[in-house]
Parts: C-alpha cells; structure tokens; sequence
C-alpha cells in the first residue's frame, strides 16, 4: 500500500471508537464534564518498536508502536528518508503503530547513516498532539554518523525565507552530480527557510538548495529554482572539541552541538545561507499570430527584449513593441507580397516567420487612431509628463493642430514628444500650475499612424493635483563600496519602481524625490556587478551567482511631509 492509501486501513478503526464511544453515551445520560486537555504527544512504546539506532541493518519493516491511538496527516510530504530511496515505501497506519516498509527492489547504500524524519506526520487521535522529532535512524556499516549539517535558504530576489526547498549534500563532487544522482544527504527548510540535516559523516561534499517541482531530487527543468555556495563544504570533528563538531568552508567556520535540535529561529547562526534563483532561461518563441492585416504577434517564454528583428525589405513601414511576454510588430505595405521575417533570440537558431500581406484595405476600413484608456479627466502630478498611449504606433505629429487651454481659454505653451522606445506612446509638457484643470485638444487629422490613418477630435481634462497632496523623500545612503555601482529603486508596494538611480563608484549617495504620491514605500539597492545597469539572476554553468539584492522598509510617506531617509550600506546589508 503506498502512501497515499494509508488512511484507507485507518477508516475502519476509526469507525469502530465512534461506534463505541457512541453506545457508552447514549448508557450514560447525563451533563457533560469538562476534563483537563491533553496536550501530551503519542509517545513511542520502545518494547512494541523495532530498535532504532541499529548499525549493520539489514533491509526489514520498521514498526514503530506508540502509546495511543494516533493518526497521520499528509505523510507522502512529511515523511523524509536521507539520502533519499530509489523507490517509494509503503507507509502503512494500523490503530497504534505505523508500519514503514522498503520497496521490493530498494538496495540500500553501503556504509551509510539513513534517517527517516516523520515530520508532523504522527498524532494523537483526538487532539492532534504532534509527535516531534520523531526520527527512525540506522546504518548499514559498523557506525552512526552524528555530525549535524545546518543552512538557511532565502530568495535572491525578496530576501525572504524559502519554505520547502531541499538542501542537498554530495559525496560526489562532478559539477553534473546534480543533474543525474540524487544527494547523499538532504533536509527540507521550514517556514523561516532553515534546513538541518543531521547524521552526516566526515568529508567534503558539493551543496546545493534546490525547488524539486517534480520531487526526483534532480535539477531537470528550467523552472525549478536551484542555489549554491561558492565552495565545496568540509565536514570535519574539531581536534580541540571532541563533543562538538565543526563545518567550514573557505570563509565561514561554525561550531555545532550533537544535541537534538530543534526548529531554529530565522536568525539564529548558521555557516550555509544559499540564495535560491531562478535560473537564466533562453528566450523561446512560442507561438505566433500571424493572419490579421498590419500586426504580428509573437509570444515568448518571457520578455523578448533580447530578440533581434530583420525582415527581408520591400518598402514596408516597421515598428515593435514589447508587451509583457509579447513582441507586437505593427507593419503597413501597399501591395500584396510574400516577405520572411527574422528573429534572432539569445540561442544560436533564428526563427523565420513567411508573411504573407494581404487584406490592406479592409483594414483600413474597419481601423481608426486613437487613444487607449480614454477617460474624461486625467488627473497629473505636476512634476511628472503627461503620457497618452495610442492603439496604432505614431508616424506624425502635427504640432499646430494640438492646444492646451487654461481655465480661461488661454493657450499655454505645449512641448509634445514622441517616445523613442514606445511608438504607440505621447508626453507631454507644459508649465502645469497645481490646483488648475486645462482642456486638452487634438483637431482632427493632427496625429498620423504608420497605416496612414489619422484621429477624429480627441478631447481631455486634465486635473494637475496639488503639491500638498504628496510628500517628498530625502534618501541618504553612506558606507556604500566605491569599487562598484549600484541600482537604486524606490518600489511601490506593489512592487512597482516609483523612481530609480544609477550609482557609479561612489561611497555617499544622496538625492531628493519630489512629489511622490504617500504610500509605504521600499528602498531596493542592487549591486550591479557586470555593470549593464539591470539586475542578473545566476547561472549553476558558468557558477554564476545572482547579483545581490538589499531591500530596507521606508518609513510610510505622508500627503505634505518630508521623509529622511538615512541609510548606512553596512546596517542594509545585515
């Protein structure tokens, strides 16, 4: 019976209690007594148990008794072996014991300390007291291995504890160890990301922290996210401490006891801390659209912004565009014609794309230019530009068909640009005065899209909000390595970037950002290590680490208040 069938022996013998328990209330009318709770766990009945910490075990059932009758919740998770079984045990619960049972063909590793670690598995009956640390560990050569192996596992991007992660050992130090054999050792990190592996021999082993989205133990797929130190890791007896042992790499050293240890706390001190990345993927073209008039849609495994485009050129007009996991490319081309299309990702291969220009003017006729989003009023922060985002990318701009009219029908000076990177997107200045509201206007045929199409009359408010209605933040940062630089982002709680800078070599950084609407803010610091001004995830290939993320909590922004923000790099960093 596997694990995922083992409450089917528990259903009976459950029955039977409510059964009994149901006959002896209804013999027994009368008040209901309030009792003390237990809150002792199930305690294992060693005569009724097969032995633990046995040396020269053979292959045989585990059977572990306890003093009351108990339960198993979600044990196809909470149930660990290290190092990890070929094939699945059957797991079996039978009133008060659980019957563990090696698969058929299961050999087990010469010269090696299993444990098997029941997590939260077992509890009581009726008040589902957990029985904690509950270990069964034996070794099938002369000894027990008692050296303990602790880390803590965060995300490279947030920071925070990853629950679930393997931390994974290896005898084998090959850099493919990962990809083909499952470790020699692991643990799973709990909620506050720590891992502890216990019953580790003396030697030298490959680390690694790895999301195993398919539970094979094995790094295979692009999504799982995997993390590593940057040296292998020696377990070794310290000389001076018989009673303690020590785990070193090439910086850190650390001493740990042989006691039984608990879950530890988020901070408590470990010598393994592994940041867990999602690994570079390569862009891969997905799928296409192609069939509509003027517009292509390519869908990527993520953002194209790597991918090149060429095309064979026979007068077509051209313009891209990125949204989200899409590459749009927005062509016009009066004549019918077949044509190739390139793209060229971050992989050796290049796509080509055969269209096929047909259906021009019906198009034309059925499409016009105009604006996304329309709203009656738009309301603008006075220190930022107005943006307006059209359906079409834009070809012209007639300046003098476009006004902005104050409150008393004044025309006020009006500065439009067209956007370098977005050809569908507009901004626009002026000398905003807060408080006022102006009239926007565009005569009809003042804008022209690359198809040749132009706008009817388009129409809007706009509201410039008042200054006291935002705050302004004063952001100090010292102690920071003038060796490297920096990208610094103030970021929504959203998690969107309000406003970003770029630090070149320098150990003091400060700047005012005005105007920012109040909200509860976070200040992002990346140490952008190959200098290409965006943050890199890592590479296990290359033994590529992610670039380092330090994120520290603004305090939260009022509407007309002035926010100092005083940072020491070496206080972020900790």
């Amino acid at each position: 019976m596997s694990l995922n069938n083992y409450n089917r022996l528990f259903i009976p013998t459950f029955l039977l209690l409510v059964i009994v328990a149901f006959c002896q209330s209804c013999a027994n009318i009368g008040a209901l007594n309030g009792g003390k709770k237990d809150i002792t766990p199930p305690q294992i009945v060693l005569k009724k148990s097969t032995p633990n910490f046995q040396t020269q075990f053979k292959k045989q059932a585990i059977d572990l008794t306890f003093n009351e009758w108990i339960r198993l919740d979600d044990a196809f998770n909470q149930i660990i072996v290290s190092p990890p079984l070929n094939d699945r045990p059957e797991v079996i619960l039978d009133g008060k014991t659980v019957h563990f049972t090696f698969a058929k063909g299961e050999i087990l590793r010469e010269k090696a300390t299993y444990t098997i670690n029941f997590g939260s598995a077992v509890k009581d009956l009726n008040e589902g007291n957990i029985a904690k640390d509950l270990r069964f560990v034996f070794a099938t050569g002369n000894e027990i291995d008692s050296l303990t192996v602790r880390g803590t596992v965060l995300d490279a991007v947030t920071n925070e504890p990853v629950e679930g992660a393997l931390l994974m050992l290896y005898d084998n130090l090959s850099d493919s160890v990962v990809r083909k054999l499952k470790p020699f050792y692991f643990g799973k990190t709990d909620k506050q990301g720590n891992a502890i592996i216990q019953n580790v021999r003396a030697g030298t082993f490959k680390v690694f922290a790895l999301m195993d989205k398919d539970q094979n133990y094995l790094f295979n797929q692009d999504i799982e996210k995997i993390g590593f130190p940057v040296s292998v890791l020696n377990v070794s007896i310290a000389d001076n401490a018989p009673q303690k042992f020590i785990i070193d790499t090439s910086n850190i050293k650390d001493t740990l006891k042989t006691n039984n240890f608990k879950s530890p706390k988020r901070d408590f001190d470990t010598p393994l801390s592994i940041r867990l990345f999602e690994p570079i993927k390569k862009n891969i073209l997905l799928s296409k659209e192609t069939e509509k008039y003027g517009l292509l849609k390519l869908i990527f495994n993520q953002s194209p912004t790597a991918a090149k485009v060429s095309f064979d050129n026979i007068g077509q007009r051209f313009k891209t565009d990125i949204d989200k996991d899409t590459l749009l490319i927005f062509y016009d081309l009066d004549k019918e014609a077949t044509w190739n299309l390139f793209v060229k990702n971050d992989t050796a291969a290049t796509d080509t794309i055969r269209v096929r220009t047909r259906g021009r003017a019906d198009f034309l006729k059925k499409n016009k230019l105009q604006l996304l989003n329309i709203q009656p009023t738009v309301a603008l922060n006075i220190t930022k530009n107005l943006i307006l985002n059209f359906n079409n990318p834009l070809q012209l701009v007639d300046n003098q068909q476009v006004s902005l009219l104050d409150s008393a029908k004044k025309n006020i000076p009006l500065s439009i640009f067209r956007d370098s990177t977005h050809a569908r997107t507009l901004k626009l200045q002026a000398n905003w005065q807060e408080g006022q509201t102006y009239k926007l206007l565009f005569l009809p045929m003042s804008l022209t899209d690359i198809y040749g199409l132009k706008n009817d009359t388009i129409v809007l408010n706009v509201f410039v909000q008042n200054k006291q209605e935002f705050g302004d933040i004063v952001l100090n940062i010292q102690n920071l390595d003038s060796t490297k630089n920096y990208i610094s982002q103030i970021i929504t709680p959203t998690g969107e970037i309000e406003t970003a800078f770029y630090i070149q070599k320098k150990s003091y950084f400060e700047t005012r950002i005005q105007t920012v609407q109040p909200d509860q803010y976070t200040l992002k610091i990346i140490e952008d290590a190959n200098e290409n001004k965006r943050w890199d995830t890592g590479d296990y290939d290359t033994k590529q680490q992610p670039e380092r993320i330090f994120l520290k909590k603004l305090e939260a922004l009022r509407p007309n208040w002035e926010l100092e923000a005083n940072f020491d790099f070496k206080d972020i960093k900790n």
